[in-house]
Protein backbone atom coordinates (compact mmCIF):
# COMPACT_ATOMS: atom_id res chain seq x y z
CA UNK A 1 0.00 0.00 0.00
CA UNK A 2 0.66 3.61 0.07
CA UNK A 3 2.72 5.19 2.72
CA UNK A 4 1.09 8.19 4.48
CA UNK A 5 3.45 10.63 6.12
CA UNK A 6 2.03 11.56 9.55
CA UNK A 7 4.88 13.90 10.40
CA UNK A 8 4.35 17.64 10.08
CA UNK A 9 6.84 19.73 8.19
CA UNK A 10 8.39 22.78 9.82
CA UNK A 11 6.26 24.99 7.61
CA UNK A 12 3.08 23.18 8.72
CA UNK A 13 4.09 23.46 12.37
CA UNK A 14 4.69 27.20 11.97
CA UNK A 15 1.27 27.59 10.31
CA UNK A 16 -0.42 25.72 13.18
CA UNK A 17 1.39 27.87 15.75
CA UNK A 18 0.48 31.05 13.85
CA UNK A 19 -3.16 29.96 13.62
CA UNK A 20 -3.14 29.15 17.34
CA UNK A 21 -1.82 32.64 18.15
CA UNK A 22 -4.47 34.22 15.90
CA UNK A 23 -7.21 32.16 17.57
CA UNK A 24 -5.95 33.18 21.02
CA UNK A 25 -5.79 36.84 19.91
CA UNK A 26 -9.33 36.72 18.51
CA UNK A 27 -10.53 35.00 21.67
CA UNK A 28 -9.06 37.85 23.74
CA UNK A 29 -10.68 40.45 21.45
CA UNK A 30 -14.05 38.72 21.75
CA UNK A 31 -13.65 38.61 25.55
CA UNK A 32 -12.99 42.39 25.58
CA UNK A 33 -16.04 43.00 23.37
CA UNK A 34 -18.21 40.94 25.73
CA UNK A 35 -16.91 42.98 28.70
CA UNK A 36 -17.64 46.23 26.84
CA UNK A 37 -21.17 45.08 26.05
CA UNK A 38 -21.72 44.19 29.72
CA UNK A 39 -20.47 47.65 30.74
CA UNK A 40 -22.80 49.27 28.21
CA UNK A 41 -25.69 47.24 29.57
CA UNK A 42 -24.93 48.53 33.08
CA UNK A 43 -24.70 52.11 31.82
CA UNK A 44 -28.06 51.84 30.07
CA UNK A 45 -29.67 50.30 33.16
CA UNK A 46 -28.35 53.15 35.31
CA UNK A 47 -29.58 55.65 32.72
CA UNK A 48 -33.02 54.03 32.74
CA UNK A 49 -33.14 54.36 36.55
CA UNK A 50 -32.12 58.03 36.34
CA UNK A 51 -34.79 58.73 33.73
CA UNK A 52 -37.41 56.98 35.88
CA UNK A 53 -36.31 58.96 38.95
CA UNK A 54 -36.47 62.23 37.02
CA UNK A 55 -39.94 61.30 35.81
CA UNK A 56 -41.02 60.84 39.42
CA UNK A 57 -39.53 64.22 40.36
CA UNK A 58 -41.29 65.88 37.41
CA UNK A 59 -44.57 64.26 38.43
CA UNK A 60 -44.14 65.68 41.94
CA UNK A 61 -43.30 69.13 40.59
CA UNK A 62 -46.35 69.00 38.31
CA UNK A 63 -48.59 67.94 41.20
CA UNK A 64 -47.19 70.68 43.45
CA UNK A 65 -47.75 73.28 40.74
CA UNK A 66 -51.36 72.15 40.34
CA UNK A 67 -51.86 72.38 44.10
CA UNK A 68 -50.31 75.85 44.11
CA UNK A 69 -52.74 77.04 41.45
CA UNK A 70 -55.67 75.64 43.46
CA UNK A 71 -54.45 77.26 46.69
CA UNK A 72 -53.86 80.63 44.99
CA UNK A 73 -57.36 80.54 43.50
CA UNK A 74 -58.83 79.65 46.90
CA UNK A 75 -56.82 82.46 48.52
CA UNK A 76 -58.06 84.94 45.93
CA UNK A 77 -61.66 83.95 46.61
CA UNK A 78 -61.07 84.39 50.35
CA UNK A 79 -59.62 87.85 49.72
CA UNK A 80 -62.70 88.82 47.71
CA UNK A 81 -64.92 87.64 50.58
CA UNK A 82 -62.83 89.56 53.10
CA UNK A 83 -63.03 92.71 50.98
CA UNK A 84 -66.82 92.36 50.73
CA UNK A 85 -67.11 91.91 54.52
CA UNK A 86 -64.82 94.87 55.11
CA UNK A 87 -66.93 97.12 52.85
CA UNK A 88 -70.09 95.92 54.57
CA UNK A 89 -68.52 96.63 57.95
CA UNK A 90 -67.62 100.17 56.90
CA UNK A 91 -71.18 100.78 55.71
CA UNK A 92 -72.54 99.53 59.02
CA UNK A 93 -70.21 101.83 60.96
CA UNK A 94 -71.16 104.75 58.71
CA UNK A 95 -74.88 104.08 59.18
CA UNK A 96 -74.37 103.66 62.93
CA UNK A 97 -72.65 107.05 63.17
CA UNK A 98 -75.35 108.61 61.00
CA UNK A 99 -77.99 107.14 63.31
CA UNK A 100 -76.20 108.52 66.36
CA UNK A 101 -76.28 111.98 64.93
Amino acid sequence: GEYIDTKFSNQQIQMVEQNSRQVAQRDEEIRRIVESIAELQNIFQELAHLVADQGTVLDRIDYNMEQTVVKVEDGYQELLKAEKHQKRGRKCIFYYFCWLL
